[in-house]
């Protein structure tokens, strides 16, 4: 989840990326699972810090985790695009609310792996509320919903 979004963004040599980074991990594979409303506060108390330090500098902050998928049981390959693009929607125009639907939600809707999603408003949360969607792209190619979406705070 981190590694290769940093290398798709970066250019990544024997000395390292030309970045500073510090990933942050959050847990979607034990239970019990933070919730999406607590993923969103930990990334509102996130931006809280990078505020509070005296220098004025210019941060990245990824959500990685696949969107809709499965990859066990009798819903082996499933995917619901109209649930992921409902997602970016709900990411872009209201993260209160998307914090708010629960695992099971997102397991009926989009697959038991999806939970993953939890990660994206960790993400969403140490944005500005009035951060500005540049970019926004789905593609769904096999076994896994995958998008990007791209805001400017």
């Amino acid at each position: 989840g981190f590694l290769v979004p940093m290398n798709l963004c970066f250019p990544h040599s024997t000395n390292g990326w030309p970045v500073r980074a510090i990933p942050l991990a959050v847990n979607v594979i034990q239970h019990p699972l933070p919730t999406g409303q607590r993923c969103y506060r930990l990334g509102q108390a996130l931006r809280a810090a990078v505020e509070s330090f005296p220098e004025d500098s210019k941060i990245v902050v990824m959500g990685t985790g696949g969107m809709s998928h499965q990859l066990q049981g009798k819903r082996f390959g499933f995917m619901n695009e109209k649930f992921d693009q409902w997602f970016l929607d709900q990411l872009e125009a209201d993260p209160e609310r998307l914090a708010r639907i629960t695992h099971q939600e997102i397991m009926e809707q989009a697959g038991a792996e999806a939970v993953e999603l939890i990660m994206w408003l960790t993400m969403r949360g140490a944005l500005s509320p009035q951060a500005r969607r540049v970019h926004r792209n789905y593609y769904a190619p096999m076994t896994t919903g995958m998008g990007l979406i791209t805001f400017e705070a």
